[in-house]
């Protein structure tokens, strides 16, 4: 029969995706990329039988509602990963800059400062909030371009204490020079000093800049050697330390279960945590 190969070639790539989502060294970041990948598996082809036609149907059906509460968590995890941060599994390039975009509101909101206006950032907000189907990629599109002009204009912009703009900088002479520095001790230099959300915007430029690390790249490592991106870092790091599912914390109630036996009921609670810890991280080579 033909049945039971085609149930054995649909069914094949899950059990991909739960040995690899059930690893504890593999993060939520992995959670968008195969949750796309297994959508495109299940689309119905003309070719399927109508027993595999009616399963691929059931599992779409369940996948359209089981995350839907947590996609934006999924996405913002995938994009801050160095190893899927061109969101490929995306095929909107409007969505992926949207998705940059309300990172760069988070790294502000997780520093505590306003780096725009009031309404700057409730314009930023109610935009993204409101967006429908029809209109999400556009409204993506100009947001975007009018933060990264935005920045531009900040970057070169006269401020409030009469510093010139780069544009208007005028030129000295080194005789001019000479002739006022008997005013040395009395003029202040002055850097512009730029708000966390500018800092914040190019941060995300740089990063997306930057070559993707391989798949069996470790991700801690990298961002533990972008020292430019200080930011961005925490923010990473916060989304990274995430399990993809809770199969590791069980496996911890299991081996808890294995220590603490009926004989070992007396043992301290602190005791206990340390058998369990070694008995998850103790690593002991077998002598021959």
């Amino acid at each position: 029969m033909t049945f039971i190969p085609e149930v054995i070639k649909l069914m094949s790539p899950l059990k991909v995706a739960t040995t690899l989502l059930s690893e504890e060294k593999n993060p939520t970041p992995m959670i968008a990329p195969i949750q796309a990948k297994l959508q495109r598996h299940f689309q119905p082809d003309e070719s399927d039988l109508l027993v595999i036609s009616q399963m691929k149907e059931r599992f779409r059906q369940d996948f359209d509602g089981r995350y839907a509460y947590l996609q934006d968590l999924l996405y913002y995890a995938s994009a801050l990963d160095p190893r899927f941060k061109d969101l490929a599994f995306l095929d909107d390039n409007e969505a992926k800059d949207l998705i940059f975009m309300k990172l760069t509101a988070e790294v502000v909101q997780m520093n505590g400062q306003e780096g725009g206006s009031d309404t700057e950032m409730q314009n930023e907000d109610q935009a993204v909030d409101t967006l429908d189907d029809e209109d999400y990629a556009a409204t993506a599109s100009d947001t975007l371009d009018e933060a990264v002009d935005t920045l531009d204009e900040e970057d070169l912009a006269v401020d409030t204490h009469g510093v010139r703009s780069l544009h208007e900088e005028e030129q000295y002479s080194e005789e001019d020079c000479h002739d006022y520095q008997m005013f040395g001790d009395f003029l202040t230099a002055r850097a512009t000093v730029k708000t966390t959300r500018e800092r914040a915007k190019e941060e995300i430029l740089k990063y997306r800049e930057r070559d993707s690390l391989c798949l069996g790249g470790d991700v801690l490592q990298w961002w533990k050697k972008q020292v430019d991106l200080p930011l961005l870092s925490a923010l990473a790091k916060s989304y990274l330390s995430i399990p993809a599912t809770s199969v590791p914390s069980e496996r911890v109630f299991s081996t808890a279960g294995d220590i603490v036996t009926a004989q070992r009921s007396l043992l301290h609670p602190d005791h206990v945590d340390q058998l369990i810890f070694l008995k998850k991280n103790l690593r002991v080579e077998h002598l021959a």
